[in-house]
This record gives structure tokens, sequence and C-alpha cells, in this order.
């Protein structure tokens, strides 16, 4: 049986194949659910795009409607079990909100990112200053021990550009982020400067869309490709809001958010040219701590 290490990637996998199971077994999510006793629609729709674990007992429960048995039947239940094994964003006291936690395990296992974003800049890319301010002028109004936590969680992110293997990160940011003073001029300064040092790395692309270009496919608002090593773990794109956490799984959905990222990256400053943009900004920012 093929061995799989990562809980996130399990969990993935997990889901992708119930998913196709149940379609082989040429059932719709309302019939499952009328014909399972602990589930509905809804929780098997989170399921089947991993937003939520199913336990060995409820995966059992799956494989035996979808007829599933042998080798495969084994290993889904496997998958099952290691799926539930709990990465640090699952940890209790790790501050961040519970319909958030999935996308940090992704995160944490892909190879790469593809993300645009037209107000602010990426979380991986943010210092405690400017991440801090974000944080405590949020929806929220957090303070205190809480906004001290949530800070620590983010600046756990930020380390995957920096460990030992780190993701490859490819940002495309409108051009009114780096000039926005999230947290006051010198705030700002201070995270362009980080961020030059950030964007020497190899794994790191930053572009910025000059201001003078108009309508373009990230007018709709943020989003993120993420890619994994693992040939079972299929690309995923992912945005979030005030409506809440969207996982798109469908492959024709993160293809277009894939061209749509590539669009983007055309019509942007190259990288050098985007640097030096950076490099002029901080030159119209006044010195001083942030």
């Amino acid at each position: 049986m093929e061995q799989v290490t990562s809980p996130t990637v399990a969990r993935k996998q997990l889901a992708a194949e119930l998913r196709a199971w149940r379609k082989r077994a040429d059932l719709k999510l309302v019939e499952v659910a009328a014909r399972v006793p602990w589930t509905s629609k809804a929780m098997l729709s989170r399921i089947e795009t991993g937003q939520r674990p199913a336990d060995v007992h409820e995966v059992r429960d799956l494989l035996n409607l979808y007829g599933v048995d042998g080798e495969a039947r084994d290993r889904l239940l496997h998958l099952s079990e290691l799926a539930r094994e709990r990465g640090w964003w699952q940890q209790p006291g790790n501050a961040l909100p519970s319909d958030f936690r999935n996308y940090v395990g992704y995160e944490a296992e892909a190879c790469e990112i593809l993300w645009y974003e037209p107000l602010l800049l990426p979380a991986l890319l943010q210092t405690e200053p400017y991440a801090r301010a974000l944080i405590e002028n949020g929806d929220d109004d957090v303070r205190g021990s809480e906004l001290a936590r949530r800070v620590r969680a983010r600046m756990k992110r930020t380390r995957l550009l920096t460990q030992e293997d780190p993701i490859s990160l490819r940002v495309v940011v409108d051009g009114s982020v780096i000039r926005r003073p999230i947290g006051g001029p010198a705030v700002l300064r201070h995270q362009l400067s980080q961020l030059l040092t950030l964007v020497d790395r190899p794994n790191v692309t930053f572009q910025v869309i000059p201001s003078t270009i108009g309508a373009h496919p990230g007018t709709a608002g943020w989003f993120c490709v993420l890619r994994f090593a693992d040939p079972e773990a299929a690309d995923m794109a992912y945005t979030d809001g005030r409506a809440g956490n969207l996982y798109m799984v469908d492959p024709k959905v993160v293809h277009a958010c894939t061209l749509a990222f590539e669009r983007l990256s055309t019509i942007a400053l190259n990288p050098s040219d985007s640097v030096a943009l950076v490099k002029g900004v901080i030159d119209e920012l006044p010195e001083g701590a942030p």
C-alpha cells in the first residue's frame, strides 16, 4: 500500500477519492445523506472538499454504501486515520479561526502557491508590525493576549518561505498595495524593506500591477492557487471574505484561476521593475521604528 505521510495531503486525497467513489456508485449527495443516518448534504460536501475530516467509522459507512472493498477499502481507511492527525494549526490555543485551519494546513503542505492580492500584502510576506495592524483593525476587534496569539500564528506561517525546504511563492499585487499605509508610514516602510529581503530569495517572485492598468482579471478579488508535490494531491484554489471560506477543487475552476493568475503576471511589471518600484516607495516614506 502506498504510504502517505502528510495529514493534510491524506485528507485531500481521501476527499477526492470519496467523491470519485460516490460518483462511481451513481449517487448524489442528497441520496447519500438520506441513506447514512449521521450525515447531511452539507456535511458530505465539506468532507468531499476536505474542509471537514471524516473519522474511520464515517468512512467505513460511506464505503459500505459505495460498495468499496479489498485493497481500495483498506487504503481509504488508512487515509482516514492519517487525516485525523493534527498539525500546529489544529492544536488548542493556535488562535486561528476554526473555518480557516484547513487552509493553513493545505498551505503548509503546498510546494508552490500562486497568490494575487488587490488590497494588502499576502500573509506569508507580512512583518509582525504590519500583521498586528491588520489583525487589530479587522472585523473581530481583537486585543490583548488574543491579538498576540493571532500575530504569532501568522508569523509561523511566514516560516514556510525560509524553512529548510521552502515553498515556492509567486505573488502579484495591485499597485495600491505597496502604498497603503497599514499601521502608518513607518510600519509600511519597515514592511517594504523586509519585503525586498524576501523577494531576493530564489523561491519568491514578486510583481506589481501598475495603477495605470484598467480592468483586469484581479478586479474580482484576491485568490490563490496551491500546488502539491504529491502527485495524488490535485491543485486547489482558495479565497475568502465576509461570506466565508471558498475551497475550489473542481479542475476546471482551478485551471481558470491559474490562467487568471498567469494573465495577471503578464500585465504586471516584471520582478526587477517591481523591486525598483518598491524601492522608490520606500524612499518616499519617513524613516522611523515601526
